[in-house]
């Protein structure tokens, strides 16, 4: 074990605050890159869902209407419906 001095104390300080700086600095890049990515999906599959036929949508539980908020938010299931 190497013994500790000022100067490592400083010398790991000064890799904290490199670190800290690098991680707040990306974490907005990687936040905006998780936004687009989801939106990017939302977009693709509010496309495929939007080229099918009246019936074919009928037959997975939703309207052409409810493509959008299907897309988001999921479909509410026939269970919660009922109550």
């Amino acid at each position: 074990m190497t013994p500790h001095t000022a100067r490592t104390f400083v010398e790991d300080a000064t890799v904290k605050r490199r670190t800290t700086l690098i991680a707040s600095t990306l974490h907005p890049v990687v936040t905006l890159a998780a936004v687009l990515s989801r939106e990017v999906r939302f977009r693709r599959d509010q496309y495929a869902l939007s080229t099918m036929d009246d019936h074919l949508l009928s037959d997975i539980g939703i309207g052409r209407s409810q493509i959008d908020s299907a897309v988001r938010n999921g479909r509410i299931s026939s269970w919660t419906e009922k109550v």
